[in-house]
């Protein structure tokens, strides 16, 4: 069996474990106003909980030359990528926790990238469940998993779930730590600890 494939079959086990326990709410910026499909925000690590640093960021990893892989950036000082959520399908055009979003990164994205949304993908260097854009033709050769993401509270602020499709099992986003000769840390999937953040509406 290839080593990739086991890598995948484990990373499904690895989400089966895992309840669904979630409530309904109408999810809400730094302000308190509603979070809305079409708006823009930024995210940024929620106050009092464990993660620093600040919003997030597209990179080059690995051996690719293309900034498809979406990491968090060691300041809050730097430029922040600015997202846009879409809900899929008939909705109410209110995004609560739960509510299926399309993620999409809307500051100009680079040539090599064939779709803005966000992804999740079996990264070969971590071989953990890694975010990025770009689509299929931007992560050749590597296991995409299809599924969708929402959003949940969190003892801090917010946090990004996905959810692998045909499954009744979901993953929290959250950070690894830096790998050496990189800027950031990584967005990937895990079970321990979350990226708890808070949204900034921008324009």
């Amino acid at each position: 069996m290839k080593p990739t494939l086991v890598v995948a079959l484990s990373f499904i086990a690895f989400l089966t474990n895992l309840p669904l326990t979630f409530s309904v709410d109408q999810v809400r910026d730094i302000r308190g106003n509603g979070v809305f499909p079409g708006l823009k925000y930024n995210i940024f690590p929620a106050f009092g909980s464990k993660n620093s640093g600040g919003g997030l960021k597209l990179a080059e990893t690995g051996l690719s030359n293309c900034p498809l892989t979406l990491m968090q950036n060691p300041s809050r000082q730097a430029h922040n990528l600015t997202m846009r959520m879409i809900i899929p399908g008939i909705s109410t055009g209110i995004i609560f926790t739960g509510t299926r979003i399309v993620i999409k990164v809307i500051d100009t994205p680079p040539p090599c990238a064939a779709s803005p949304d966000w992804l999740v993908y079996l990264d070969p260097e971590t071989n953990k469940a890694g975010l990025g854009i770009g689509g299929p033709e931007g992560h050749p050769g590597q296991t995409i998993f299809n599924g969708t993401f929402h959003i949940e509270e969190s003892d801090h602020g917010y946090r990004f779930v996905f959810c692998v499709d045909g499954l009744q099992a979901c993953s929290d986003v959250g950070l690894l730590d830096p790998r050496k000769g990189e800027d950031g840390r990584r967005l990937n999937l895990t079970r321990t600890e979350p990226f708890e953040f808070e949204f900034i509406e921008t324009v």
